[in-house]
């Protein structure tokens, strides 16, 4: 109901609502698939929406919530990935979340690269530097070497934004081994993991570091005010703000790319 009535409600919602993020851990615990369906439309909100109602989950979770309430409907994510009228976050997620059904078995590898072979020639990417990056930093992290004809070609035809990821780095992976690389990108890789504990998950948010709430309170209390606002130790930087560590390039495009895609 929660989230429903986010997708539904959105443009009326207050921003600092936390029960759809409260809910998008607790269902993906759950394992609810009922949520499914309705996650993949919470991800076709604006960039803005998405942002005020998830936070950073819209980066790192959301691939995640996808993956531990799938139901089978492949089509559905196949949909929002190819869809360009979504924010390029959302699609990203979409995207990863694969990689989240590989981990846990549900799907082959050569499965997913074929799928992401085939979508070197969709329209929605071929013109699109940003997504055509995460469809390359996606196959690196599956070991890219049947597609790698496909990878140079469109680096060489100017269609990859280099600044999310290069042909270098592309390279680096191949050199490690397609075990190692699988190790790395995919086996030792939190962001790949289904959502198993919501309190472990979150225990780093502002709210979980109240003193006030670190001694003497049941695990299940810390979401009884599904209403408190989300407070962040630091302040908040935009997507396209320069990055903090100073390198010149957007914080997109920089270190937020790297902690979501690593």
């Amino acid at each position: 109901k929660i989230l429903d009535d986010a997708v539904v409600m959105y443009e009326s919602e207050d921003v600092n609502y936390m029960a759809p993020l409260f809910s998008l851990y607790i269902l993906s615990q759950f394992r609810e698939q009922k949520a499914f369906p309705l996650i993949i439309e919470l991800s076709r909100l604006p960039e803005e929406k998405l942002d005020q109602m998830i936070g950073d989950s819209l980066t790192e979770n959301l691939p995640q919530f996808i993956g531990s309430t799938y139901e089978g409907n492949l089509e559905m994510i196949k949909a929002l990935i190819e869809d360009p009228q979504v924010c390029i976050w959302s699609r990203s997620a979409a995207l990863r979340s694969l990689l989240v059904l590989f981990k846990e078995g549900i799907l082959e590898r050569d499965f997913i690269l074929s799928y992401i072979k085939d979508l070197f020639h969709h329209t929605s990417f071929v013109d699109d530097e940003d997504a055509m990056a995460i469809l390359i930093s996606a196959a690196c992290d599956l070991y890219p070497e049947e597609i790698y004809t496909e990878i140079k070609e469109a680096y060489e035809m100017g269609r990859v934004d280099a600044t999310w990821i290069g042909i270098k780095d592309v390279d680096r992976t191949l050199q490690l081994g397609k075990e190692e690389a699988l190790r790395r990108d995919i086996y030792e890789n939190s962001h790949c993991d289904l959502i198993t504990d919501v309190i472990e998950q979150t225990n780093w948010w502002a709210y979980a570091k109240e003193p006030e709430k670190k001694s003497n309170i049941r695990k299940e209390s810390l979401f009884d005010d599904s209403s408190t606002p989300f407070k962040r130790d630091n302040p908040k930087i935009g997507r396209n703000d320069p990055c903090i560590c100073g390198s010149g390039k957007k914080y997109k495009k920089c270190c937020l790319a790297l902690s979501a895609w690593n």
